[in-house]
């Protein structure tokens, strides 16, 4: 009855203690106490995650370091990137996406063709004038006007013709001279066609007109959105309130918005540490609905802007399914504040989709100007055929001039069509689709047509012309000619092959392409965080946006309250264990917490679903370091009772493993296989009667201090492989290997090798101790001792050590008595006494180190097999035992021993088959081989000895090679 109370009671305590553990941690994750310690595990698992998929539409087009320093700092005139985009329509790229804020004006610049044109206008003046001036000369010497006539005339010439033409003259390079930056680019943006621009949604202090704001509005903002819940509204203030911006709407310039095919916002939702882990993609600006960057051109790629705004999930409604084509609803998580978690690309900034430097386009550009000013140089020289007809070369280049100077118009009147869309998103002029054809094709025609050209290979024709003007130009001016035609034609050649090789590259890189345009250059500011880098150009941010959505490999946020409430029921069930062991609870209690840990971090790493859950984590642990400590005090006492015991007779692993797992230890008696092993020094009587003689009174501590550090050598050997000590017996060590083995750390065959590996050691041991106790053992004299009646020699340990494998009895033995109390955990039985047996028939044989058949079996065996150097002795009946026992003399590790020795081991074994075969005669002969190589082999002697016994004697009629032992 006491214990059912004592066993209630404890219960109790423990509920309330765990009910102040989850009311104190449902606070700290309500308030996100661990809200960093959450980002970082989010971090960590999302590097865990199988990376995502890049899709190879998405392209970088960089304002990066190498277009910086080939085309000056950042911002450039808007014209450069107006040619980016003539570019980009040329090799067919879907859309511009441009992470850039054009919210001012910029500044007129110098029209790039000004020179040209206004050096032709007044070419045509000059030509007009001339003319006038030359008729009016005829008529003035002709005698057929008056001089009032002529008078008339001069002023008729002057005021209506001269005059007018000089002011046409002022007005072309007035218009002609400057060219508006913002204009271009305007048109740039119409002729590209699905170029989205920005809108802030903050306010930055920009004076925007309601009229402008109006425009963006109702032709770019989306209507089709349901949001009965205002959700979208809540998570927009929720997401300024932490980033503590003012609300605003601040859109690119109306000149260039209205040319612009879209618009969307860039900004970006930064966690607590600073990091861009997720974004909001729809802003509710007056019921109407801008989408992030992203987002925005994702719905074209749909084809749908149906919206559902439902709790955690955004839902596009009859959309065309990016990866499979089908029309379906896409269903887009978001977490508790409505924000797409961001399934970035895994690896560095350059890991991750195509980039392609802004320059690269601009280069094409360059190429392009180079090839026409190599074609007019050709033209220029105007060089003719004998009878003033032009040149096949001159004619082609003009023809090519020609052709370019179309598509230079063509492009001009596509762009002047490019003049904006009205509020219903209906063109005023716009281009048409033939025109776009047309235009295109007539470049692929010029470049077609330069390749002949440049194929024709016209060089050795102008040069044979320039060698027919010799006579009339001079030889060093036509040499000089000859050169720079030959220079001008290798560099229209390089320049063609360069340009191809260029526009392929780029055909398949942005071909059907989402190009996002921005900043990526080291001076930039516009960096954030990841969670794989530290600083990461921003525009890649919006890359994973669209990859991820283009993918529709989406993170699934689970609610941390979910996870919560299943952590707190899982920390309750623990309660229905308390009346397991203390052992048992806390196993049972980890295990569960891990597998709820593991079930958690998988959801994440080989699914799809995040769990806020680093407080959840926290607050297990905690529950299960409180229950924990209510059992300390028992596990605390039975570990000291373990150790106590165990250290008294088994190695620190062994006493270790105990001390862990205290309920492996078993007091009781064991019937286990163990191997055991006796070791003894020969003649230690002799030589402790020797060192008595030696320092008389002090020879006992003399003894004990070799002896102790001799046995500590030999047994460390022992428990290095997991061995036991059982107990010292003088100068004998008893000890076993496989118990205890409360962890079964190893198979009897594995200890049986473990002990005669131990063995191996102990011989090499004992040399080295030998080695390096010169000073121990040698001869002392009277000299040195006056005492001593005659010299004293001590020589060298010499351990004999047998081993033998079987079953045997373990466990506590000793006394446990009121009066006295002395237990030992110790081995028993006929597989022990044997051990010690072999340890004995080491003198018979000559032999160090003995162990049995059953050993040897054993450990010859599994990945041990072969390790190990044994020679195979006789089969002997010990005392107090019927059965034979067949013996194995252990010699060495095979890698060891020399080729002398494993010859001397194979002689051996030949002369043993003869032996037992009773051919007696060339028996002893291969015996005394043996004995002849490497500094002899009393075994084999012993056996030789006993081929010249049977030889002279006979052999008995039930001689059957089993040695009788007649002596322990």
């Amino acid at each position: 009855m006491k214990n059912k109370i004592k066993k209630n009671k404890n219960v109790l305590v423990s509920f309330l203690i765990k009910l102040f553990v989850l009311i104190l941690f449902f606070l700290m994750c309500f308030f996100n106490f661990f809200q960093k310690l959450d980002y970082r595990f989010y971090d960590s698992m999302l590097k865990k995650r199988k990376a995502p998929e890049i899709d190879d539409r998405i392209v970088l087009m960089e304002i990066d370091d190498q277009s910086i320093v080939a085309l000056g700092e950042w911002p450039w005139t808007r014209d450069v990137i107006g040619d980016v985009l003539l570019r980009m329509k040329e090799f067919n790229a879907d859309s511009a996406i441009f992470d850039i804020e054009y919210i001012s004006p910029s500044k007129d610049g110098i029209n790039p063709t000004a020179k040209e044109k206004i050096y032709n206008s007044i070419e045509n003046t000059e030509d007009t004038v001339n003319k006038l001036i030359g008729q009016y000369s005829q008529a003035s010497t002709s005698g057929v006007y008056s001089k009032s006539e002529l008078r008339a005339q001069k002023d008729e010439i002057i005021n209506g013709y001269i005059t007018p033409t000089f002011k046409n003259l002022n007005d072309y390079i007035s218009n002609n001279i400057a060219r508006d930056y913002d204009e271009y680019f305007a048109q740039a943006l119409q002729f590209f066609g699905k170029a989205y621009l920005t809108v802030n949604h903050t306010d930055l202090m920009y004076q925007i007109s309601q009229e402008d704001i109006d425009y963006v509005k109702k032709r770019m903002l989306l209507t089709s959105v349901t949001d009965k819940k205002n959700l979208i509204k809540y998570g927009n203030q929720s997401t300024a309130s932490e980033a503590e911006e003012a609300p605003g709407f601040s859109p690119a310039l109306h000149k260039l918005m209205t040319r612009a095919f879209s618009s969307n916002f860039t900004n970006s939702v930064v966690d607590a540490d600073g990091t861009r882990r997720r974004m909001e993609l729809l802003f509710d600006f007056q019921d109407h609905y801008l989408c992030q960057l992203a987002f925005g051109p994702f719905l074209k790629i749909v084809e749908s802007t149906d919206i559902l705004r439902e709790r955690d999930r955004i839902v596009i409604r009859n959309a065309k399914n990016p990866i499979s084509g089908r029309i379906e609803d896409i269903k887009i998580p978001l977490d508790e504040k409505g924000r797409m978690l961001i399934n970035y690309g895994h690896g560095s900034w350059n890991d991750n989709f195509k980039h392609v430097p802004v320059i690269n386009m601009i280069n094409f550009d360059t190429i392009e100007k180079n090839i026409i000013n190599s074609l007019e140089y050709i033209y220029s020289l105007n060089i003719s055929e004998a009878d003033g007809s032009p040149t096949v070369f001159t004619d082609e280049a003009e023809k090519l001039l020609i052709l370019y100077d179309q598509i230079t118009k063509a492009k001009e009147e596509m762009l002047s069509k490019c003049t904006g869309y009205d509020e219903n998103n209906v063109p005023f002029d716009g281009i048409k689709s033939e025109e776009y054809s047309n235009y295109f094709s007539m470049r692929d025609e010029f470049y077609k047509n330069l390749t002949e050209y440049i194929d024709a290979d016209y060089f050795p024709t102008v040069q044979a012309k320039l060698a027919e003007l010799l006579d009339y130009i001079g030889e060093d001016e036509a040499n000089d000619l000859i050169d720079n035609m030959q220079s001008t034609f290798q560099y229209l050649k390089e320049d063609n092959d360069f340009y191809h090789s260029q526009y392929n590259e780029y055909k398949k890189i942005l071909n059907g392409s989402y190009c996002i345009l921005g900043n990526t250059a080291t001076s930039t500011t516009d960096t954030g965080a990841t969670p794989f880098i530290k600083k990461y150009m921003n525009v890649g941010i919006h890359a994973n946006i669209l990859n991820t959505l283009l993918n529709q490999d989406f993170i699934v946020n689970i609610r941390w309250g979910i996870g919560f409430a299943l952590a707190a029921l899982l920390a309750f069930l623990m309660l229905f264990f308390t009346g397991l062991s203390n052992a048992k609870q806390n196993a049972i209690a980890f295990i569960a917490y891990f597998i709820f840990c593991v079930l958690v971090c998988s959801s994440f790493i080989f699914s799809k679903f995040y769990i806020r859950f680093i407080g959840t984590m926290i607050y297990l642990a905690v529950d299960l370091a409180t229950g924990m400590s209510l059992r300390f005090y028992i596990s605390t006492k039975e570990k000291k009772f373990i150790t106590q015991i165990a250290s008294s007779f088994a190695n620190k692993d062994t006493v270790e493993q105990l001390r862990k797992n205290p309920e492996l230890f078993n007091t009781t008696g064991q019937k286990r296989i163990i191997t055991a092993l006796f070791t003894d020094i020969q003649k230690f009587s002799t030589f402790s009667e020797a060192i008595t003689k030696i320092y008389q009174e002090n020879g006992a501590n003399h003894l004990i201090q070799h002896l102790n550090d001799y046995l500590g050598s030999m047994s460390n050997e022992i428990l290095r492989n997991s061995g036991n000590i059982d107990k010292y017996e003088g100068d004998a060590i008893i000890s076993m290997f496989g118990a205890p083995d409360p962890g079964n750390l190893h198979t009897p065959e594995e200890w049986a090798y473990y002990s005669l590996d131990s063995a191996i050691r102990m011989k090499h041991i004992e040399k080295e101790f030998n080695e390096t106790h010169p000073e121990l053992f040698r001869t002392y004299t009277p000299d040195e001792f006056p005492h001593l009646e005659e010299p004293v020699v001590l020589n060298p340990f010499k351990t004999r050590i047998g081993i033998n494998t079987g079953e045997a009895f373990v466990g506590l033995m000793g006394s446990k008595t009121e009066t006295f109390s002395k237990l030992n955990y110790t081995m028993i039985g006929d597989t022990v006494n044997l051990a010690a047996r072999l340890e004995g028939v080491n003198k018979a044989y000559s032999s160090w180190i003995l162990c049995s058949g059953d050993t040897w079996n054993m450990a010859d065996s599994g990945e041990h097999k072969g390790t190990i150097a044994v020679r195979k002795l006789d089969q002997v009946r010990v005392v107090g035992r019927s059965t034979p026992v067949q013996l194995y003399n252990i010699v060495d590790f095979n890698d060891r021993i020399s080729n002398e020795k494993r010859e001397q081991i194979d002689i051996f074994h030949a002369a043993l088959e003869k032996y037992l075969d009773r051919d007696f005669k060339n028996a002893g002969k291969l015996f005394i081989q043996a004995d002849s190589i490497e500094g002899g082999d009393p075994t084999s002697l012993i056996f030789a000895e006993r081929c010249k016994n049977f030889i002279e004697n006979g052999v008995p009629e039930d001689w059957d090679g089993v040695i009788n032992m007649t002596s322990k």
